[in-house]
């Protein structure tokens, strides 16, 4: 008897603590929604690292490549780290559309726009406009993109910092063997 009311406690204390965890991961994703809003991307972002995510339905593929999600990273950020480091790169987003782009010392002003979590960034050294697929979290900001289009996006924002091409050309031999796979720049907000 007693080892049947210790289990139904335990079941019951599970359930409930399940359901707590449900109503949190309910409340943060109303919060955040998953994508950029203006009223959450205002503030300084800095860069952390490179961010992926599987473009595919397939839930198998998903999967394969959430547990390779980690090594991926990684190995794109030795690439990256030749350009971009944990901290040099910074982007400042206001309530009017305007934007500052910070590489180590040097500032770019530009504008963004959002819409159903794309978000448009518009420097002089991206032509027209840079379109981006968000991921928001309550500690994060990705920016996401197929892996051709993110050499269009580092190429604009290392223009202005110094002379990047051997680097660059690394990458991007690296990222040719990304397809099926979003892959952007993770920041986490500073103010």
């Amino acid at each position: 008897m007693v080892v049947m009311l210790l289990v139904s406690t335990n079941m019951n204390a599970q359930s409930f603590l399940d359901k707590l965890k449900d109503a949190a991961t309910g409340v943060v994703s109303s919060l955040t929604s998953g994508s950029a809003k203006q009223s959450t991307i205002i503030g300084t972002w800095s860069y952390t690292g490179a961010a992926i995510e599987a473009k595919s339905n397939d839930a198998l593929a998903k999967l394969g490549a959430a547990a390779a999600k980690s090594t991926l990273e990684n190995k794109i950020n030795t690439y990256l780290s030749k350009i971009l480091s944990a901290g040099n790169l910074k982007m400042q987003f206001d309530a009017n559309n305007n934007l500052i782009v910070t590489l180590k010392s040097k500032s770019k002003k530009g504008s963004y726009s959002l819409n159903n979590g794309k978000l448009n960034i518009k420097l002089s050294t991206l032509g027209n406009g840079f379109n981006c697929d968000t991921n928001l979290s309550l500690v994060s900001l990705e920016l996401l993109v197929s892996a051709d289009k993110l050499m269009t996006f580092i190429n604009g924002i290392t223009s202005f910092a110094g002379n990047f091409n051997t680097s660059i050309k690394a990458i991007s031999s690296l990222l040719g063997n990304f397809n099926g796979m979003q892959i952007g720049l993770k920041f986490k907000k500073v103010n």
